[in-house]
């Protein structure tokens, strides 16, 4: 079968999630036969849409690094196809942040994330990569006990063996992620409930904003010129509003119904973030912080708790599924973070100084973690000479080095 013909058949997929066309609802809802809100209702919800698109698009931006392995020593291995293909083009119509996007939605979605791996014929070694709808795949182990990937499109069905498909595994069973739609049904619910009753609340007729009282019957031409002044007040630019003596202004306030919907819409915010594992603060809700009170902790915390744990699994999951058994040998898969822990310019340099200073880092791989062009004679580790121990203080050099008879200080 020729993979990157049938792929190119898939690219179209409409939904979130399968072939099927997308539909923008107008007010999003539950499917009326299952009660299981669907990907694409479910993307409609601000928060929902907001932490996938955090986690796919924090992700999809690490670059996916290829290191050559020898004597304990990494280097980019950029000469390679599996660079090529993992760092700079999984397939000939997706860019890597493309592709991993792809990936990730429907990892957070449904817990978990297919792909087709089309192999070189004679060596073996992955040379694309082509997302699939996790909604049309499923993984089946057969009576044999060997683990197979079907592929359902227009009433075809397609076998894959394991090593064809790279599978990425939400929390789940080892073999198949937990649909974390599925779980979160009830508070995908609820905030839909919420969103729908606000929205009948903002749009009603029936409650005015405020009162204004005349203490005397108002002629017809007068009410009518009453009324144009308020509309301008409304819809026009003006901020201020000047009444007659014998008025009197009067402002509605919120009911108590309407602050307790704010209130829950905040609450189902944050539950929803919870679920996704994604901080309020960073898709712009939640009044309290959970690693800290700075947006610095916050980030922190969301990249130690659940960025990394991700990030970690899916590069186990490339290594496994698809490097070649020749390849593991030689080849590490990571992804590089740097951008995601780069501190502020302050801390940086303070960081590249005691590294510097303790020979940790040459001042040329400071600055090409700068962007900086390299310098001749940088690369070489360098130590501060100035350090001794305690016990030396105040003693004699006399061991034939340059130092020899001058008196060590502090």
């Amino acid at each position: 079968m020729n993979i990157r013909r049938f792929v190119r058949n898939l690219r179209f997929w409409g939904g979130a999630l399968s072939d099927h066309s997308g539909e923008q609802m107008g007010v999003p809802g539950v499917s009326p036969s299952t009660g299981v809100v669907s990907p694409d209702r479910a993307l409609q919800l601000a928060t929902v849409y907001a932490c996938v698109d955090m986690m796919a698009s924090t992700i999809s931006a690490f670059p996916l690094m290829v290191y050559r392995q020898s004597r304990g020593k990494k280097t980019a291995a950029n000469d390679t196809r599996l660079w090529n293909l993992l760092h700079d083009s999984p397939n000939a119509d997706m860019t890597p942040v493309d592709f991993w996007r792809a990936m990730i939605v429907q990892l957070m979605l449904r817990g978990n994330a297919y792909a087709v791996i089309d192999r070189d014929e004679l060596t073996k070694e992955a040379v694309a990569l082509y997302p699939l709808s996790a909604d049309q795949m499923s993984d089946q182990i057969t009576e044999d006990g060997v683990q197979i990937y079907v592929y359902s499109k227009d009433g075809k069905q397609i076998v894959y063996p394991a090593e064809a498909v790279l599978h990425l595994k939400g929390i789940g069973t080892g073999f198949h992620g937990f649909s974390k739609l599925e779980f979160m049904t009830d508070s995908i619910n609820e905030s839909l409930d919420i969103q729908k009753f606000s929205g009948i609340l903002a749009n009603t007729a029936s409650k005015p904003s405020g009162i204004v009282a005349v203490k005397h019957q108002l002629k017809k031409e007068d009410r009518a010129a009453l009324m144009a002044a308020l509309g301008e007040f409304k819809y026009g630019d003006k901020r201020f509003m000047f009444i007659e003596g014998d008025m009197d202004f009067k402002q509605v306030a919120m009911s108590p119904q309407e602050s307790q919907i704010l209130q829950t819409r905040q609450f189902t915010t944050e539950e929803i973030c919870r679920w996704f594992g994604v901080p309020p603060q960073l898709i712009g809700g939640g009044t309290t912080a959970s690693w800290g009170n700075g947006i610095d902790q916050i980030t922190q915390g969301f990249e130690k708790y659940v960025v990394r744990p991700m990030v970690v699994s899916i590069e186990q999951a490339i290594s496994k599924r698809v490097l070649t058994q020749q390849q593991r040998r030689r080849y590490a898969v990571e992804f590089s973070m740097t951008n995601l822990l780069r501190a502020s310019m302050a801390d940086r340099f303070a960081v590249y100084s005691t590294a510097v200073q303790n020979g940790i880092m040459s001042r040329n791989e400071v600055r090409s973690l700068e962007n900086m062009d390299p310098q001749d004679g940088a690369d070489e580790l360098t130590a501060q000479t100035a350090l001794a121990p305690l016990s030396s203080l105040g003693k004699v050099a006399n061991n034939g080095s340059p130092d020899s008879g001058r008196v060590i200080k502090s």
